[in-house]
This record gives C-alpha cells, structure tokens and sequence, in this order.
C-alpha cells in the first residue's frame, strides 16, 4: 500500500469527518430504502423530478480534475446531450462538477455518494443547481440513472422498469438485463420522468409553469478554466483541519484544533455521528 496514493485510516477518519461537514456523508437514497419507508417508487421519483431543474439524457466525453480556490478538489464531468428530458438548456454539451479528487499533495477525497463516472458512460441525469450542495446532481449518485443494455440502472444497482399499470418500479439488475419479458426500458422511463414533471409542476399552485421554466434556464455549464470557489458548507463550525502530506506517518486527531473543530461539527449536526 503506497502512501502516496492511499492514506491511513486515520486520515481516512478526518476525511470522513471533513465530508460529514459538507452534506455528502449519509444514508444513500436509494430505491429499495425509499420503498422500505413505505414510500412508493413513483413517490420516491417524482420528488426527485420535482426538484430537478434540468433532466437529460446523455453520454460521458471527458472528465477531469480541478481544485477549488481552497484547493478542495472537484471533478468535472461533460456530457453530449442526446435527448432533453425536462428543462430548456438549448447547448449540445453540458459540463457538471461534484466535489471529490486529488489534492495538491496526493491524497484523495471522496463522499460515500458521489458517483464513479466512466468516459463513455450513457446516463439520465438530473440537474440541480440553484441549491449548493457540493454536487450538480439531485441527491448526487441518485439522480444519475445508467443505460446498461437497454435497462435503467438506479444508484443501488437495481433496475427499474415501468410495469403494465404505468408505475415505476425496481427490481434486480440481472433480473431485468437477461428476462425475455423485459424489452427495452429507456423511453418508457424517459416519458414516465416527463409525465412525472408535469404532475409536479402542475401541484405547484403557488408557482406556474412558465416560472417553472424560468428556474430551469438557471442552469449553467461549468467552465474549468475559470477560478471557482468551493461549496460553502465546507467552512461551517470552523475550518477543516489540514489533510496531512502523503508521508506522513499518522494524523494527530486529538490535538486542541481537530478535537474543537470536531465538536463543532457534531453540535451542528445535533450530537449525532457524521458517518
């Protein structure tokens, strides 16, 4: 195990800690929980889909590596947009970021729900940025459904189609890619998440749908070459403590500035654990 690459478990400790304070450490949202809550999988979709300020359907060009002006680091990620779902984005290509990369000095940061994306990768992706949660996506790996041989595949591995009564529901993944009765999923899906918009939009009495409109052109493409600052949830309770250089032997967790900064974070979070 080479140092440079990898840190210890206690660096991986302050790193966990470090993302517990940005929002990205917690329970995945997922199908299969939403539906042990009680909660439909169309309940569970369209609050994704109501939250969404552009859906799209697309395919992975390029994704590359940036620090913030903190030197957190961010991962950007652009799609060919193949097909608009929801929203009125009119670029052919759309660039969005999550936090989550190298540092300057080697060590690696990653939240227990951001999405491993691969160059190649044909995904529906939901959209949201007018609320700064680190990630561009709604609810980060959960709103990034892959195309795997004409089937949706949710966060959790698990595959949904949509049934004879017109309702989305999950089912395993191998179960849907090699059944006979399960011919291709994809623009079911697609229609059902259009059809799950209009309903959401349309429950809205307060907001009409040329506002509507108006808040999804509030997306934007990101532009890696320009200076950016990172989420701003990162500094709440007091600076993150510095992650150690790759040679370094262990993080000291109980010095004063860790131990303070620590209980600042569990007072935030009402003394619960952050992982």
């Amino acid at each position: 195990m080479k140092k440079s690459n990898i840190t210890s478990c206690k660096k991986l400790l302050a790193t966990a800690i470090f993302l517990g304070s940005i929002g990205m450490v917690g329970p995945a949202i997922s199908g299969t929980s939403a539906l042990s809550q009680g909660q439909s999988s169309d309940a569970f979709l369209k609050g994704m889909v109501s939250r969404a300020e552009f859906i799209f359907k697309g395919t992975v060009v390029d994704k590359s590596e940036k620090l913030s002006i903190e030197g957190i680091p961010y991962t950007f990620v652009t799609y060919n947009i193949d097909e608009v779902v929801s929203g009125n984005y009119s670029g052919g290509t759309i660039t969005l970021k999550y936090v989550g990369g190298q540092f300057a000095n080697g060590n690696y940061l990653k939240a227990s729900n951001s999405p491993d994306i691969k160059v190649g990768e044909n995904s529906i992706l939901m959209v949201r940025q007018s609320e700064d949660t680190g990630c561009d996506f709604v609810e980060c790996e959960n709103g990034r459904f892959i195309i795997n041989n004409d089937s949706v595949i949710t966060a959790s591995e698990s595959a949904i189609r949509i049934n004879a009564l017109g309702r989305s529901e999950y089912t395993a993944a191998f179960n849907q890619q090699n059944s006979s009765k399960s011919p291709s999923n994809v623009s079911d899906f697609i229609e059902h998440l259009k059809s799950l918009k209009q309903s959401a939009v349309a429950q809205k009495s307060s907001v009409s749908i040329a506002s509507d409109q108006t808040n999804n052109s509030s997306v934007t493409s990101a532009d890696i070459d320009a200076p950016f600052n990172a989420y701003s949830g990162l500094l709440k309770g007091g600076a993150a403590p510095s992650i150690p250089a790759p040679d370094s032997q262990e993080l000291t967790p109980n010095s004063e500035s860790f131990d303070q900064w620590e209980l600042e974070q569990l007072k935030e979070n009402d003394g619960n654990p952050l992982l």
